[in-house]
């Protein structure tokens, strides 16, 4: 069992553009929980924090624009039915 999330970074964005630091998505995942995949960007893990960095072709976004829907699958426990918490977008 397991759970995957699609996350619109750049819907926290609309009044910035960014151009030349692209995006970043934190969160955490629940104990237990480990990242198994993930599209249109790139995942670091360290312990249960998870960050989300923007791929090389969608870091890029004027004000209002959305990202190429980039987003990851997780691995959880048995029965365990918890989901990351935490999202901060920069």
């Amino acid at each position: 069992m397991g759970h995957r999330a699609r996350h619109p970074a750049a819907d926290r964005h609309r009044h910035r553009h960014l151009d030349d630091h692209g995006w970043t998505v934190t969160f955490t995942l629940p104990p237990g929980h480990t990242i198994t995949g993930s599209w249109n960007g790139a995942v670091t893990v360290s312990g249960r924090t998870v960050t989300f960095r923007n791929a090389a072709h969608n870091g890029t976004l004027a004000p209002g624009a959305a990202t190429t829907s980039p987003g990851f699958q997780a691995a959880r426990p048995a029965g365990d039915t918890a989901l990351p918490s935490g999202y901060a977008c920069a």
